[in-house]
């Protein structure tokens, strides 16, 4: 049974983002009071939505990354401000500045995760939007990726290739 076969007309369902695979967008689900997120193909989908003002919000939880993947950490505490709770917002902070600030600090110190996560190659891009407003990045993985087209940008290049996470910053 495919994830898009499990979500029935009646139940409440937290689209929690959207991920591109192939070039095909998907919408990142969780069901009811579950944890467990399901990714239903969004080519064509038709939705409609009612939303429930008696249904309290939802966190969305944070990804966490690692050497072999990226496992999203689930959580069904109600946020007080914003997506994330306090504890997913700042567990997701912290992952965020240990990555974005690795070049800056000893890597004998670092978290073991955020040291693997950053040892696979890296790319620099280059993303401009519609509104004039430009952002320099950096995404995992030395062979394509969706992450230029998770962007939504007007104009989106590659534009270095480094050794690991640590050189490209």
């Amino acid at each position: 049974m495919s994830s898009a076969d499990k979500i029935l007309y009646s139940e409440t369902v937290y689209v929690v983002g959207v991920s591109w695979r192939e070039n095909l967008p998907y919408l990142n689900v969780v069901l009811g009071d579950q944890i467990e997120r399901f990714h239903v193909p969004a080519a064509g989908l038709r939705m409609s939505f009612k939303v429930d003002e008696q249904k309290a919000r939802r966190c969305l939880g944070y990804a966490q990354r690692s050497h072999e993947n990226i496992t999203y950490m689930a959580c069904k505490n109600v946020p007080e401000l914003g997506r994330l709770c306090a504890s997913c917002n700042q567990a997701d902070r912290i992952q965020s500045a240990n990555r974005h600030q690795a070049h800056h600090r000893d890597m004998a110190l670092m978290d073991p995760s955020i040291k693997q996560y950053l040892e696979h190659p890296h790319r620099l891009y280059v993303a401009i939007f519609r509104d004039g407003s430009a952002k320099v990045g950096t995404t995992r993985g030395a062979h394509g990726g969706q992450r230029l087209i998770e962007q939504g940008a007007w104009f989106a290049c590659y534009v270095a290739l480094a050794k690991n996470g640590f050189e490209i910053r």
